[in-house]
């Protein structure tokens, strides 16, 4: 590249003779131009053929000199040319805007090629002119040059310290306590004394949707200070024998009333209802006069209903551990699956029995509504293959299109936000994402052709392509749109902090 050797014009030299009067050099801009060099420099008011203005972005001050710098890309020009001259321009309190100094590079020019697609250049030129003994020396700084250096970049990447003053206010957790989930003090509305002295005048409020966590722990606080209550007092509710429709305390039975009980007794034995055996269970008989267990007390302790196993029945039955944690298990005759629900003597619910990935409802079977304080889903580093980076993360949530609707079943019209699984579906095809977890597409299916069970099998992207829509009921785990805009953000946060040190900088 070549470095300009600057000369002095007329009007340049006669800026410093004023400048060391005392008076302020003022630089205001640069410029290229693509003339020949004149016979007398010294005369020229402005370049032979002025091609281009360039903002100043720096300016050092050395012994009688100064270093200018400016930027030029040609992303807004037409026509390619050489570079063969260099003005520096200054403020002449009489004159105005001066041609302050002159270079031409002659064969030494610097090509300037036009703009396009596969042309893109930035060129930086440094400039030194003579300043004399100017008192002041100063320049006139491009608000944005648009681009940053690399040593600039790093020092910003490796900035731990802060700079732009950040607080918990700006990205909106200005009223997040700034401690652990378990350790947060919700607080709620007080039990006044004559609350404390009659427990029934508490309120019993349902806990609705929208409640902050003061409201609901305070709801759950009245409930359990009303049944606290309702265990200490004595007959509570005044119940009496006519209440509940039971004998007096003196009554007679008449004839009749034996021969009733006697026949209903008959009919208990001779099993045309139920069978009370001496074996610890309780039978029924079918319409072809076949005994069946219906419930039992086991060897240990266990109180279970339903069909025993090897009946050759299709039933169902349930395990209720008295002394201990309940169980309800569901069995197939045919030993195909079994499928546990457990609760211990916590009051902790989990699946059981084969595998603890149990499925809470169906894709064409969905609970409308879940009510819950805390949700943890399962993320044990463990027990995950990490592959790297989410991918294509950018491109994932600008391709995502949010949408307000109404579900055609729900009767109260309420309007909903989201997104359209099958689009989510397309949109990742396109990306070149398989088997993502965002979506998932089910059908029903026939498990048992001889007793026509019916079931449900989750479909791979193959499977979903040749399927009929018709045939599918879609769904989507929104939590798992929390990743990659997680992603986006942080991405986002760091050209943001670029930007600002990059205005930061020129407002310095």
């Amino acid at each position: 590249m070549f470095f300009p050797k600057l000369t002095l014009t007329d009007a340049g030299r006669a800026l410093i003779v004023k400048g060391m009067a005392g008076e302020t050099i003022t630089f205001t801009k640069l410029a290229l131009g693509n003339g020949q060099s004149p016979a007398n420099i010294k005369q020229l008011t402005a370049l032979v053929n002025n091609m281009a203005d360039m903002q100043i972005t720096s300016i050092e001050i050395g012994d009688g000199c100064a270093e200018l710098e400016g930027s030029f890309d040609n992303g807004t020009l037409n026509n390619s040319f050489y570079a063969t001259e260099f003005g520096v321009f200054a403020e002449d309190p009489d004159a105005g805007e001066i041609l302050y100094a002159y270079a031409n590079a002659g064969d030494d020019a610097t090509l300037i090629p036009a703009y396009s697609t596969n042309s893109f250049e930035l060129t930086t030129f440094k400039l030194v002119v003579v300043v004399g003994d100017a008192e002041h020396v100063t320049a006139v700084i491009g608000e944005y040059s648009g681009y940053t250096t690399k040593e600039e970049f790093d020092a910003h990447v490796h900035d731990t310290d802060n700079p732009h003053g950040v607080t918990k206010e700006h990205v909106g957790l200005g009223e997040v306590p700034n401690v652990s989930t378990n350790n947060q003090t919700p607080t709620f509305a007080p039990l006044t004394p004559a609350q404390i002295e009659d427990a029934t005048q508490i309120p019993l409020e349902n806990i609705a949707n929208g409640d902050t966590l003061g409201v609901m722990l305070g709801k759950i606080r009245n409930v359990i200070s009303r049944v606290f209550h309702h265990f200490n007092a004595t007959n509570p509710h005044n119940i009496t024998t006519t209440t509940i429709g039971a004998a007096a305390n003196v009554h007679k039975h008449t004839a009749s009333d034996i021969t009733s009980l006697s026949s209903f007794l008959t009919s208990l034995i001779n099993g045309q209802h139920i069978i009370l055996s001496n074996t610890k269970y309780l039978y029924g008989k079918d319409s072809k006069g076949g005994s069946h267990r219906l419930a039992g007390i086991g060897g240990d302790g266990q109180v279970w209903f339903g069909t025993e196993p090897g009946d050759n029945v299709n039933g169902q039955y349930t395990h209720l551990h008295s002394a201990g944690p309940i169980c309800i298990r569901t069995y197939n005759p045919n030993g195909k699956e079994y499928r546990y629900l457990c609760g211990d003597t916590n009051g902790n619910w989990y699946p059981s029995g084969g595998t603890n990935r149990q499925t809470f409802g169906k894709s064409g079977n969905r609970w409308s509504t879940v009510y819950c304080q805390h949700l943890n889903e399962s993320s044990d580093a463990k027990k995950k293959d990490v592959i790297g980076d989410i991918e294509k993360a950018e491109e994932l949530i600008r391709g995502l299109r949010p949408i307000g609707y109404n579900w055609k079943d729900d009767e109260d019209g309420r309007y909903q936000m989201g997104f359209s699984a099958q689009e989510v579906f397309e949109l990742m095809q396109s990306l070149g994402i398989k088997g993502a977890g965002l979506y998932q597409a089910g059908r029903a299916v026939t498990l048992d052709h001889d007793s026509l069970e019916v079931g449900e099998e989750n479909l791979s992207d193959e499977q979903i392509r040749e399927s009929d829509d018709r045939d599918l009921d879609w769904g989507l785990d929104y939590s798992q749109f929390i990743a990659p805009l997680v992603a986006v953000v942080q991405s986002q946060d760091a050209r943001i902090k670029e930007l600002e040190n990059i205005i930061k900088a020129k407002e310095d």
